[in-house]
């Protein structure tokens, strides 16, 4: 935001109206004094622990929906042998294999972010 500053570029919201007059006035703010040596890239320690801890958070979400599946496929097997109707036995079948192909690429994703994250540490 700075850089377009500089250039003379304001920068306002989509649903900005423009209702005042500004007779060529311009709205850039001056330099807050920011420092070069600031770096966006930069995290705190605190930043860095927190961000470890959202990963850590999904990957628990993501096992925990790995076990909710399990349930549900137990429930869906259970079901499937009091099927008569051909119809439901199709569509209960074709459940269980989305819930299975499902299942196969959040335990990959899983893995993928494990691998991803003991590779950050080191």
């Amino acid at each position: 935001m700075d850089k377009l500053h500089e250039a003379k570029i304001e920068i306002v919201s989509p649903t900005f109206m423009e209702k005042r007059r500004t007779d060529e006035k311009e709205f850039i703010p001056k330099d807050q004094g920011m420092r070069k040596t600031d770096s966006i890239d930069e995290k705190s320690t605190e930043d860095l622990v927190f961000d470890e801890a959202i990963k850590s958070e999904k990957l628990e979400i993501k096992k925990d929906y790995l076990k909710d599946i399990d349930k549900k496929q137990a429930v869906l097997k259970e079901k499937l042998k009091t099927l008569k109707d051909d119809r439901e036995i199709e569509e209960t079948k074709s459940i269980i294999e989305r819930n299975n192909k499902l299942k196969e690429r959040i335990e990959k994703n899983i893995q993928e972010q494990t691998e991803k994250n003991d590779d950050s540490e080191k």
